[in-house]
């Protein structure tokens, strides 16, 4: 992941809640968190824990795995955009 090329990005610039969902948990979210300090990253470790802390915490941002155990990020996805 290269973190600099992405802090151009409008959005990755303004995102204060950063959920960072799936098996190399910790990995990206730790780079966004040293990229912009001001990010407040959620960690999870499941498709249902991106499920329960997206409704928890609202982030600007979700980074999620596709592979992960009890519901798969595209499962998880599919039912965080029936709550928008």
């Amino acid at each position: 992941v290269e973190i600099k090329a992405a802090a151009r990005d409008p959005v990755l610039a303004r995102a204060r809640k950063v959920l960072d969902e799936g098996c190399g948990v910790g990995v990206i979210g730790l780079s966004v968190a040293k990229a912009f300090p001001e990010a407040e990253v959620i960690q999870g470790i499941s498709g249902l824990d991106a499920v329960s802390l997206a409704d928890k915490h609202n982030p600007d941002l979700i980074i999620m795995d596709i592979q992960m155990p009890e519901m798969t990020g595209h499962e998880a996805m599919r039912i965080l955009q029936t709550r928008e």
